[in-house]
């Protein structure tokens, strides 16, 4: 991802904060028990066949999980922003505290 960025980690927050978002929302409406397909189309999953792969991904996470990635994203911008970090060091750093 660093190289279709350019080496700039700036460009990859957006992009990651957009999907974890998405993944917070799906699971937010499943966890209200809305219906699949509304889900699906309130987060915007097309098309049909990417639909199986977003719902065991979003499964496989629960609620806090998912906001504690979203918190350590937020975190990581910051600090990348105000030069408190180096970005690609940082970047990997953040992956790390994310899978754990």
């Amino acid at each position: 991802l660093l190289d279709a960025a350019d080496q700039e980690p700036f460009a990859l927050v957006g992009i990651l904060h957009w999907q974890i978002r998405r993944l917070w929302l799906a699971r937010v409406l499943l966890d209200e028990g809305q219906p699949e397909r509304n889900v699906l189309q309130k987060c915007k999953v097309f098309p049909a066949g990417k639909q199986g792969a977003f719902l065991r991904q979003v499964k496989s996470f629960s609620r806090p999980q998912i906001e504690k990635t979203l918190d350590g994203l937020f975190k990581f911008d910051w600090k990348l922003k105000t030069g408190q970090v180096e970005g690609e060091t940082a970047l990997e750093s953040w992956v790390v505290e994310a899978a754990s």
